[in-house]
């Protein structure tokens, strides 16, 4: 759940408004955050799988939890109760994730669209969606353009002005769709 238990974070209230069939008109069951700069590709996403399972199949979906993990999204659902065990591991060097399937009929297709949903995260600003790189900034990983990258450096400590944000936005473009 967000800090405040009676309050869903912006984005991801515009998700579930926009997908109420997925997310059952409610916030997910477990506790969950969308980066401002992923909801067009998580919406999109969303869009993708109501296409391909129709309105019988949403309804026999659940989305569980939507985050930020390792800068990368993670997106958990499950299908008539049954769901992905998924583990990820972060080494040293070296980050790792694996998955054991859930044996439903179908979810190979939903599955596929979701681990395209994961890669393509890892090249998109979490916070603005233009385009943006895995990046481990003292010891935490996120996926940032250039200039949300800088920001992170200079103003770690969350003292960044409107204006500094103003002028971030521009310089990196936001707004415009990210490139691939």
């Amino acid at each position: 759940m967000p800090s405040n238990p009676d309050r869903v974070e912006e984005p991801l209230a515009r998700l579930i408004a926009a997908h109420p069939v997925l997310f059952r008109g409610k916030e997910p069951a477990i506790s969950s955050f969308l980066p401002e700069g992923w909801y067009a590709l998580v919406d999109r996403l969303c869009s993708d799988m109501e296409a391909t399972l129709g309105p019988q199949g949403c309804a026999a979906y659940e989305v569980r939890q939507v985050k930020e993990k390792f800068g990368a999204l993670r997106f958990y659902c499950r299908l008539q109760g049954e769901g992905d065990l998924y583990v990820d591991l972060k080494f040293e060097v070296s980050r790792s994730r694996f998955v054991k399937p859930a044996v439903v009929e179908g979810a190979d297709r939903i599955r596929a669209l979701i681990e395209q949903a994961m890669a393509d995260s890892e090249h998109i600003c979490q916070r603005c969606g233009c385009a943006g790189s895995l990046r481990n900034l003292g010891g935490w990983h996120v996926t940032l353009c250039e200039p949300h990258s800088e920001e992170h450096a200079n103003h770690g400590d969350g003292t960044a002005t409107v204006r500094d944000h103003e002028a971030i936005r521009v310089s990196c473009g936001a707004g415009n769709p990210p490139v691939r």
